[in-house]
């Protein structure tokens, strides 16, 4: 069964340049249906530039970076991209076209550690770290067949990163995982491969 038939991700021979930067060269990879692939590597080396292609947001400069058709994804980047005038709740439900109440969204925020009254303020108001986690529980949340995290715990402390992993481990429904981490114990918590990506 090639990777077609088997609905995975794969980038042949892939690069991508800005003007005479060269940030991916030559570069294949396949991220298996199901799987959980942690990417590490120095800043600058392209571990966000690779999100990007596979999500279809950069034109890779060569290759092919193949998506089996009529997937969606779901994506936690680097920047939270919430609605600041909404409250964590309305973030998430504005995302998530299949029918998910508000009560079952209050609980997925609150299983991340951030408090129920928090779940109903503007998320200007919100700690970097709750916007970060609002920003999770809504990809996580949303309906996709690839989730893609670039560097999602960034900003989180020990107990309330693990609680998020815990969270996302919980609600994967078997759907193909992508991180970018500079913390090789993402890998272990997360329970994926590693992936390491250089210049």
């Amino acid at each position: 069964m090639n990777s077609k038939d088997s609905g995975e991700i794969h980038l042949f021979r892939v690069s991508a340049s800005f003007g005479s930067n060269h940030v991916i060269t030559d570069f294949s990879a396949g991220f298996p249906n199901g799987s959980r692939t942690c990417i590490m590597g120095p800043s600058g080396c392209g571990k966000t530039t690779l999100l990007r292609l596979i999500l279809g947001l950069l034109p890779p400069s060569d290759g092919i970076v193949y998506v089996p058709p009529f997937q969606k994804f779901s994506a936690v980047f680097q920047e939270d991209r919430l609605l600041d005038g909404f409250h964590a709740v309305d973030n998430i439900r504005l995302v998530c076209k299949r029918k998910i109440s508000p009560s079952l969204i209050e609980s997925a925020l609150m299983e991340t550690g951030i408090p129920q009254k928090s779940c109903y303020v503007p998320v200007r108001e919100l700690s970097g770290g709750m916007a970060r986690r609002t920003a999770i529980v809504r990809a996580v949340l949303a309906d996709s067949d690839f989730l893609l995290m670039d560097e999602p715990f960034k900003g989180l402390d020990p107990e309330t990163k693990l609680k998020t992993i815990c969270f996302i481990l919980k609600n994967l429904r078997n759907r193909t995982l992508i991180v970018s981490t500079h913390q090789k114990e993402d890998v272990e918590l997360l329970q994926a491969d590693l992936m390491e990506l250089c210049i």
